[in-house]
């Protein structure tokens, strides 16, 4: 039984520290403002949280291409009317030909947009930046953090988790570690 317990216990400890070194981007485009890339804010949330979605939207930055450091919105005008609008993975540093502008270089990952009418071209080109995962569309709100205590000594052991069974992050771990208690009393 101590084999068990020990067993869970690396587990969460693994899955709580392991490395993630990926980078998650919403991921989209379209040549208006008034389509699903610019609107589809439910589908967006749905995909960022892993839910199934009528569009593609989640990309995995850093396992596509390992200098995908950061997320991105870009959009392009043409005296005043949207011709793109895009979100996506991005280096930082690697503009397409036509859209680059030295306003473009070192923009800093805070989601401000950085804009510049590209030289030669009638073209306002904007970028904005982030490097968190998701950070370049709408934000869920944040999950009910569900808190409850258990004591070693049992003295909570009847106490009905107010969790309900559902467990989310970071109450992952206050979860797995009232399963591993409640296997010590068993």
């Amino acid at each position: 039984m101590d084999e068990i317990r020990l067993l869970l216990f690396g587990l969460v400890i693994a899955l709580l520290l392991g490395p993630n070194e990926s980078l998650k981007c919403f991921q989209c485009a379209e040549t208006t403002d008034t389509g699903h890339c610019a609107l589809d804010v439910a589908g967006l949330l749905n995909a960022s949280l892993g839910l199934p979605t009528w569009y593609h939207y989640a990309k995995d930055c850093t396992a596509s291409k390992t200098d995908w450091t950061l997320c991105m919105i870009q959009t392009t005008e043409t005296n005043g009317k949207k011709q793109l609008f895009h979100r996506g993975c991005h280096d930082g540093h690697t503009f397409d030909i036509g859209l680059d502008s030295p306003r473009f270089h070192n923009i800093s990952a805070n989601n401000d947009s950085t804009c510049a009418y590209v030289k030669d071209t009638n073209l306002l080109v904007c970028y904005s930046f982030c490097d968190e995962d998701f950070c370049n569309g709408p934000q869920p709100e944040p999950q009910k953090v569900c808190n409850f205590t258990i004591s070693s000594d049992g003295f909570y052991e009847n106490v009905e988790n107010p969790c309900h069974g559902l467990c989310l992050l970071p109450e992952v771990f206050l979860c797995l570690l009232s399963l591993m208690t409640s296997l010590y009393f068993i």
